[in-house]
């Protein structure tokens, strides 16, 4: 299932009090919603809409970064038919597809981090993610070794 769009509807970004030692910074995501949609491509007229919710939290109270959004889901309409028959009855992620799924999930955070990180510089908030750092190693002894 092709991903064809992540779209952002909603997006807050928080700062209450400056960061400090010992502070923690929690990410989370949630899917809030799957529905059917009618758009004009490819061979079929029906997409999958999928309403997430993404968030960085910076405890106790420090701020806060949040994304709600959509991402639009290409796939066979027997496929999406199945998928909102089952979501309708019981609102759990268990009923998609674990190959569908990893991509949808794969899919927000790749968008929703990269937006993250570039927010929390803005308010001055560390980054959520661990970035890469140089660090002094001693000379390589081998000197053929070209990795």
């Amino acid at each position: 299932m092709p991903i064809i769009g992540i779209n952002f509807d909603r997006i807050e970004i928080e700062r209450k009090k400056s960061p400090q030692q010992g502070m923690e910074i929690k990410p989370t995501i949630d899917i809030s919603d799957i529905s059917d949609e009618k758009l004009p491509i490819a061979n079929s007229n029906e997409v999958l809409r999928v309403s997430f919710k993404y968030g960085v939290n910076y405890e106790p109270g420090i701020g806060n970064i949040s994304f709600r959004g959509h991402a639009l889901l290409l796939e066979d309409p027997k496929t999406i038919k199945d998928i909102m028959k089952k979501w309708s009855k019981e609102k759990k992620l268990s009923i998609i597809p674990d190959k569908i799924l990893e991509q949808l999930f794969n899919g927000i955070l790749s968008r929703c981090n990269i937006k993250a990180l570039s927010f929390s510089q803005e308010v001055n908030l560390p980054p959520h993610i661990p970035m890469p750092q140089l660090m002094k190693t001693e000379k390589m002894k081998d000197k053929n070794y070209i990795g």
